[in-house]
């Protein structure tokens, strides 16, 4: 047939445009798996704050999760430990409200308990002065002597024990804004319960360091990298010769980001730090006058008694956290819902990979932080628990596998996909904006722009993809002599099958940016 199909297919079928699908739609945020206490409260405070609960929660995670710090960790079995931190990232654009969520706790709630913290420091300040200058005295006296000493031909004295300066102290710290690794190791080194980082731009954060080389961009992102898993560190400092070092760097991260920017840092290839984050990508909340007002007061007791768990010493009598052991029955469900993600994984791409690999970890910290949640909000007159139990387990993996892995997709958007997908979705959009009724894969390549398809090899990948969808179809058969050209006719139906998509957007699996 001239115009290349077959008898038997005169009309093509309707091509798919599934790939236009650039953000999933966003999970229902299960709030009853906190609890009536927190869920109430989390509900009360979005409506005040106007913004969604999803970032209120994102600011709770992180809050708790930097309370509990270093006092205590979980472990599954022997071998597999979890500190309790958590990252989180609150995704959307300006007008989303992302910061008043965030707020509810982070500007309502945590500097009323760091001040708490930091009450006996002026008092602390005032004696360490005093004991400075004393010795500095002392080593003045110890100075004069050893010059005195010299000049007498005499054995120099030993200096003093009261001649050795007392390490300033630090004042306690729950959450801070600097990102810069030997500053942040400084801070964990003296507060080693471990505090929160917060910036309001995640993206400055994460983009900017660089994702290669050898430079100081590189060696900070691998820092980080390092930091989840709040190891010990050497952190080589600029104007002492002394390092600076961290028994556990780690700590807890949340902030905020617009989603073109999350775009644009998740393009690459993933080296695991956007993994890392939980992310909370909500619909936005309709704009209207609160009904309820937030109260912290019943968020600054509750969170101050994870604050009050207390640290524990080792044989160095050095601080170091509790371990708390989850039950036989949290551990079928970690096992459970680990063995379910690991088998995944073996159909997984893209960054959704990466954040399959870290879900049964991230699953055991939120066990734990729930565990302790629950315990501070509804059973203020018993002791903290020493073990995780199911139901705790159960909502971090019901939380995980209904919420945080679906957000994950909906964050990542083409960069949970694979990259053969992400570049035909990209060639896709070119095809509509051109109009094109046939596209040859050399033009393909030479056409600026295309971001992935400079190679001959992405090229016929993303065109076998767009072939499957039925977007392209067979070219025309001229049976001219030599080497046959890559051309590739664009179905005739493409405008047909968009215009629907516009008019029902589910058609696609959920197209929300179109092109």
């Amino acid at each position: 047939m001239p115009d290349g199909f077959t008898t038997t297919t005169a009309t093509p079928p309707l091509p798919c445009l599934a790939l236009l699908r650039d953000r999933r739609p966003p999970p229902a945020l299960p709030l009853d798996l906190f609890g009536h206490v927190w869920a109430t409260r989390i509900d009360a405070a979005a409506s005040a704050k106007n913004a969604p609960a999803d970032y209120v929660l994102a600011g709770l995670l992180a809050a708790a999760s930097a309370c509990i710090g270093n006092a205590r960790w979980a472990s599954p079995w022997e071998g597999w430990v979890e500190p309790p931190f958590l990252w989180l990232g609150a995704v959307g654009n300006p007008s989303s409200s992302k910061s008043p969520g965030l707020g509810a706790v982070l500007s309502d709630v945590l500097p009323s308990l760091e001040d708490a913290l930091a009450k006996d420091f002026p008092e602390q300040q005032r004696l360490w002065d005093s004991a400075h200058t004393q010795a500095l005295a002392v080593r003045d006296d110890w100075n004069t002597q050893v010059r005195k000493a010299v000049q007498d031909d005499l054995s120099p004295p030993t200096m003093p024990a009261g001649a050795v300066t007392p390490a300033k102290p630090i004042r306690p710290r729950l959450i801070t804004g600097d990102t810069t690794i030997e500053a942040v190791a400084s801070l964990l080194a003296a507060l080693t319960r471990g505090m929160l980082l917060h910036r309001d731009e995640l993206a400055a954060f994460i983009g900017g360091f660089d994702r290669y080389g050898g430079g100081k961009g590189g060696a900070d992102r691998a820092s980080w990298l390092e930091a989840w898993n709040a190891g010990r560190k050497t952190v080589d400092r600029k104007q002492s010769p002394d390092p600076i070092v961290v028994r556990r760097f780690g700590l807890s991260i949340v902030g905020t980001i617009q989603p073109d920017r999350l775009r644009d840092i998740v393009a690459g290839p993933d080296d695991g730090l956007a993994v890392r984050f939980l992310w909370a990508f909500p619909a936005v909340r309709p704009f209207g006058r609160p009904k309820v007002s937030h109260d912290p007061q019943p968020w600054c007791e509750d969170l101050g008694r994870l604050l009050g768990l207390p640290m524990f010493q080792d044989v160095n009598g050095e601080d170091c956290p509790l371990i708390m052991s989850l039950t036989e029955a949290a551990i079928a469900v970690v096992e459970d819902f680990a063995g379910q993600w690991a088998a995944r994984e073996a159909t997984a791409s893209g960054l959704m990979l990466g954040a399959l690999g870290k879900a049964r970890g991230q699953m055991v910290r939120l066990a734990l932080v729930l565990e302790l949640l629950r315990w501070c909000a509804e059973r203020p007159g018993e002791e903290a628990p020493i073990e995780v139990g199911e139901e705790s387990a159960i909502a971090a993996a019901t939380l995980m596998e209904n919420y945080f892995l679906p957000m994950a997709e909906r964050a990542f958007g083409l960069g949970a996909i694979a990259e053969a997908e992400r570049h035909a979705s990209i060639l896709l959009r070119h095809i509509l904006a051109t109009g094109a009724v046939m596209v040859n894969e050399r033009d393909i390549r030479e056409t600026p722009g295309l971001r992935g398809l400079s190679n001959a090899a992405a090229v016929r990948d993303a065109v076998a993809v767009l072939r499957r969808e039925d977007v392209l179809l067979m070219p025309p058969q001229d049976n001219k002599p030599g080497r046959p050209r890559a051309d590739h006719r664009v179905n005739p139906r493409l405008t047909e099958a968009y215009a629907a998509l516009k008019v029902h957007p589910q058609a696609a699996g959920g197209a929300s940016d179109q092109p």
